[in-house]
């Protein structure tokens, strides 16, 4: 048989691979025509590197790079409200100045916000007006209540307090005049609250009186230049202002006297530093005490307790007008 190559399969030996076949070719006779030129010989296919790799270096494998430590918070400065920003700058404050506002009571007279444990931003008395300031009151309640806009309102009841805690000493035991038999009482006189009120006409301006209110017109003998929107506004301004002066001497007893703590008589309290010896000679009298027992005994008998917060009525009807009108709206 004449054929080109005869091949014979020998197994390859000394290798630790899976056995091969070992290719072994034997020449024979053949044509010249099929032989091939060296330069057309197919090239030899080369096998894959199937080697083990080389073992690490040292005795244990290097250990995995740490795991990326996680991306910072957010930072809370600029997110912070404004008042947890104030707080945060009154903790870098002087010790001096710590200690002046640790002894401050919940109602000192601050020009900023502070805020309280609860985070809750506290309020502070608000400065007099200037005389050049005016502020245009629109609408009068029928008791005499300044009601529109609301920003002026608001600072009419204000300027309320300022006025009376600025006039009236604190050493003013009441604030009517007491009955007979009653001797030794200090109380607010009639030309005290007139210039009180005159006070808060130089920077609120009233709407002017109606035609029917002119019908039932009755000049005030104590003060007979007032029209009768100023009348009925003052009725309730003095009725506001007493309330006020007299919460603002509970506090003063509440927080200073009754703790046996003195005040600075800086800012707030400096126009009662000449009044503060008779102040606390006063509460701690026998007769205060007395009247003190009375009037927790008469409170202990009320049966009804305000629990509206301080808007009232006024500020609860919008939103109970509200929350009827949507249960209107969803067919309720």
């Amino acid at each position: 048989m004449d054929l080109l190559h005869r091949f014979v399969a020998e197994p390859c030996t000394g290798s630790s691979h899976k056995p091969v076949q070992k290719v072994r070719s034997i020449n024979c006779p053949a044509p010249t025509h099929l032989l091939h030129s060296r330069e057309e010989q197919v090239p030899a296919v080369r096998l894959p590197n199937l080697e083990p790799p080389p073992p690490p270096s040292g005795r244990f494998p290097p250990p995995a790079p740490p795991p990326a430590p996680p991306p910072p918070p957010p930072s809370r400065a600029a997110s912070a409200p404004r008042f947890a920003r104030a707080s945060a700058a009154s903790s870098r404050a002087t010790p001096a100045a710590r200690d002046r506002t640790a002894r401050a009571p919940f109602f000192s007279v601050k020009t900023s916000r502070s805020t309280n444990s609860t985070g809750r931003t506290k309020r502070g008395a608000a400065r007099k007006m200037e005389d050049h300031e005016r502020c245009t009151i629109t609408e009068i309640a029928v008791d005499g209540e300044p009601i529109s806009p609301k920003a002026h309102a608001k600072k009419f009841v204000s300027q309320c307090g300022v006025i009376v805690r600025d006039t009236i000493p604190i050493t003013t035991q009441e604030w009517k005049k007491p009955a007979k038999g009653d001797e030794g009482v200090t109380y607010v006189d009639t030309r005290s609250k007139n210039l009180m009120f005159r006070k808060l006409l130089v920077n609120f301006i009233l709407p002017e009186p109606a035609d029917s209110d002119s019908e039932n017109d009755r000049p005030d003998p104590e003060d007979p230049e007032l029209n009768s929107v100023q009348r009925r506004v003052k009725k309730w301004a003095l009725k506001k202002m007493a309330v006020q002066f007299n919460d603002y001497k509970k506090k003063l007893d509440n927080f200073f006297v009754k703790k046996n703590k003195t005040p600075d008589f800086n800012g707030p309290y400096e126009k009662i530093k000449d009044h503060w010896e008779a102040f606390v000679k006063y509460k701690t009298s026998e007769r205060a005490k007395k009247r003190s027992a009375t009037n927790t005994q008469n409170a202990a008998n009320k049966m009804y307790f305000h629990n509206m917060g301080r808007g009232g009525y006024k500020a609860g009807r919008p939103k109970w007008e509200k929350w009827e009108n949507n249960l209107i709206e969803k067919g309720i």
